[in-house]
């Protein structure tokens, strides 16, 4: 999750609410939680939407 939060530009306790209410899909991996780089593209294309409005 270390590099999703750095591709978003978002800190810890952000990353792992999205994560927690779906807008990023992930899966556990050992210790680490992967997630998917395209769910945070369309997250980012979805926050974009709606800031812009």
């Amino acid at each position: 999750m270390n590099e999703a939060k750095t591709y978003a530009g978002i800190g810890h306790a952000k990353a792992r609410k999205l994560v927690r209410s779906g807008a990023w899909r992930a899966y556990p991996s050992g210790r680490e939680i992967r997630v998917i780089k395209r769910s945070i593209d369309e997250w980012m294309e979805e926050s974009a939407r709606t800031a812009s409005h």
